[in-house]
């Protein structure tokens, strides 16, 4: 799990839009979990909710600009 999180780390999305889903993508999960400050499974679910509300809104955002 380590190796693809590490191959995967330099996709644009999660470094572009992490701070719009409660940073569910990067500091909060992943880099809250490498430190020692919790562990990810446990952080990941306590933001799921409201991330993928904030995907959802993100989503919807980009197909009404695209079917304009």
């Amino acid at each position: 799990m380590i190796d693809i999180i590490h191959d995967n780390i330099g996709d644009s999305f999660p470094l572009a839009w992490s701070n719009e889903l409660s940073q569910v993508l990067m500091q909060a999960t992943f880099y809250n979990a490498v430190i020692g400050d919790g562990d990810f499974a446990s952080k990941y679910k306590s933001l799921e909710k409201v991330s993928n509300k904030q995907l959802e809104k993100i989503v919807k955002s980009f197909r009404e600009r695209t079917e304009g």
